[in-house]
């Protein structure tokens, strides 16, 4: 019983850290993208 905790945990825990690397590359993206346009348009 308590390996499967600890083999549900682990799961949780990788599936924070993919949500977790998703939200910063889209940020990233985000970012980028805001610099182009300032690049496009201002600069």
């Amino acid at each position: 019983m308590n390996l499967f905790i600890n083999k549900c945990s682990k799961l949780h825990e990788t599936q924070f850290n993919l949500e977790t690397i998703h939200s910063l590359y889209l940020t990233r993206e985000k970012i980028y993208g805001l610099n182009k346009y300032i690049e496009n348009n201002i600069g």
